[in-house]
């Protein structure tokens, strides 16, 4: 039976090097071997089907006109900016186990954070890999964004103290840490419009007094999530969706 191609899944690939000249009409070849190996062998398009490419400043509906193994070329159909959701939300992710951590930038890219700030805390319960981590964290946030659509994925940067963290956020940013001593989200509903927000919760062990003093004294306000206790990956993703979602504009 022919395939409906009106009915298939639109895949979205990243490809850093999307030319700002593209227009619809215009044509793009692409040698690059592994990227031809995810459209013929990973996403296994067919000539006719359509992908939306991406970096992040632009993102292309693009259908496959010819393919062998050596090359692939698209027809460009639309081209368009990407978009910069707002409030602009800078997450400070305590460096966790790795799967833990890798899960937590998952969801952090799904949810439309904007930056994401390593932290290094006491509770930190492993070694830190240095460039060869930062590379596989860039990987997991681009997986990420071609899975959510989230083409302005957020930018990561190497880890830092809360010191260090405190010393660079903009003024005027409402901050908040979760906590179970926190106050409720509704409090922060009532009286809150965010231009932009940065938010955090702690390590698997938490974070120790002493970091939740540094945090308190660079404006940082405890928020409580649930009533239960979470996993800090869990926390990262409920504290970063419940204000993407709620202020989102």
């Amino acid at each position: 039976m022919k395939k409906d191609v009106s009915l298939s899944h639109e895949f979205a690939l990243y490809y850093e090097l999307l030319p700002d000249f593209l227009k619809s009409g215009s044509q793009l070849v692409v040698d690059e071997k592994d990227f031809v190996h995810r459209v013929e062998r990973v996403l296994r398009l067919k000539v006719g089907e359509k992908l939306v490419l991406f970096n992040r400043a632009r993102h292309a509906t693009a259908q496959l006109i010819q393919m062998d193994r050596k090359r692939v070329s698209f027809e460009i159909v639309s081209v368009a900016r990407n978009s910069i959701y707002a409030p602009r939300i800078t997450f400070l992710l305590p460096i966790l186990k790795r799967d833990a951590l890798a899960s937590a930038m998952y969801y952090l890219v799904e949810s439309g954070v904007n930056e994401i700030q390593l932290l290094s805390t006491q509770g930190v319960q492993r070694s830190w890999a240095g460039s060869q981590e930062m590379e596989r964290l860039e990987r997991i946030c681009i997986a990420a964004a071609e899975q959510s659509k989230n083409y302005s994925f957020p930018v990561l940067k190497e880890p830092i103290s809360i010191a260090q963290a405190a010393a660079t956020i903009a003024q005027g940013a409402h901050c908040f840490y979760g906590s179970p001593e926190g106050i409720s989200f509704r409090d922060i509903i009532s009286n809150t419009v965010p231009e932009q927000l940065v938010l955090t919760c702690g390590p698997e062990s938490d974070f120790t007094v002493r970091e939740k003093e540094q945090l308190q004294a660079a404006g940082f306000t405890p928020l409580r999530l649930t009533p239960t206790i979470l996993r800090a990956e869990t926390a990262a993703l409920c504290v970063s969706a419940l204000f993407r979602t709620v202020f989102s504009r």
